[in-house]
């Protein structure tokens, strides 16, 4: 999309490893999203640096850059994590992306997410609540590690434009899915939250009749990088977007075409959903695949639910 836009260069922060040196592993991803549609032209642009928007030293790597707009897509996705790394990148990382935007003068839109909204436990909020774009910390749940990362980076911009005068730009994306264009999935597919979740039904083999009227919503990754670019071009006084898709369908719908597609899943009550659960946290090689629908399940006897948002 920001090569599409314009005829300005695009600089991009890549971590090397062992297998790959960064340039390489920006070539991968770009013959995966789009084989040969880019043209020569058009990755002579794209400057490749090979950095961590963790590195302490992050301004001064970047100090001789000409940067006007930083759009920041890195996180870690994983929902739950023994280490510190899901905090370093998400939380921290984004600390010292801000001191890049303020030594450079720069635009810096961030990639958050509706995730931030949190949980209610036990109704300690209304239902009828919704996350909009003025709201960030209303008393909600923050256990989950990636939720709270992801609201930590959040409050980390609003205090620097506040304090600081950051040019600062926060994008809350919906549940990222595949391309409106082609169906095209992230290369991240393993360790998308959602997706996840549907193995997990699918491996458990049923799914709880009490949620299947809970909705499910949808976003292009396609249409969102679109409005995503287009909305870091707008004034500063706008600061913070919902870029969901508000088209939501419900769970029922999710599990008949998987029936439909063949995957056998039953639907059950909650006694039951749970009693199989059990059993199947009994096999190692299963509970590693379905432990992730543990945090939504609510413990002691807790109900927790999600919230909607108003864009």
């Amino acid at each position: 999309e920001v090569i599409d836009l314009g005829e300005g260069s695009v600089t991009c922060l890549i971590r090397g490893n062992k297998k790959q040196s960064a340039e390489d592993r920006l070539k991968t991803m770009l013959m995966y999203y789009f084989g040969g549609s880019i043209d020569e032209s058009a990755i002579g642009r794209i400057k490749v640096i090979e950095a961590d928007i963790t590195d302490h030293d992050l301004v001064d790597v970047l100090s001789k850059e000409h940067i006007d707009t930083i759009i920041n897509c890195a996180a870690i996705v994983k929902h739950f994590a023994f280490d510190d790394t899901i905090e370093n990148v998400n939380h921290y990382g984004v600390k010292n992306l801000i001191e890049v935007a303020l030594d450079h003068d720069a635009v810096l839109m961030h990639t958050s997410t509706l995730s931030v909204a949190g949980e209610s436990v036990n109704d300690s909020i209304p239902e009828n609540v919704l996350l909009r774009e003025d709201m960030l910390d209303f008393g909600q749940d923050l256990e989950n590690k990636y939720v709270h990362s992801k609201f930590m980076g959040e409050k980390e911009i609003i205090d620097s434009i506040e304090k600081d005068g950051l040019k600062g730009k926060i994008f809350r994306a919906g549940n990222l899915m595949s391309r409106e264009s082609d169906g095209e999935f992230q290369i991240n597919f393993a360790t998308n939250s959602f997706m996840r979740s549907i193995r997990s039904y699918v491996l458990l083999g049923c799914y709880p009749v009490e949620d299947l009227d809970a909705e499910a919503e949808f976003s292009p990754i396609d249409m969102t990088a679109k409005a995503l670019v287009t909305l870091a071009g707008t004034p500063e006084k706008f600061t913070v977007f919902n870029g969901n898709n508000p088209h939501c369908v419900h769970m029922y719908n999710v599990i008949d075409v998987l029936r439909k597609n063949g995957f056998e899943i039953r639907i059950v009550g909650r006694d039951e959903f749970n009693k199989v659960f059990a059993e199947k946290l009994k096999d190692e090689k299963v509970a590693e695949e379905i432990s992730g629908l543990i945090s939504y399940m609510g413990n002691n006897g807790e109900s927790r639910r999600q919230f909607g948002s108003d864009n």
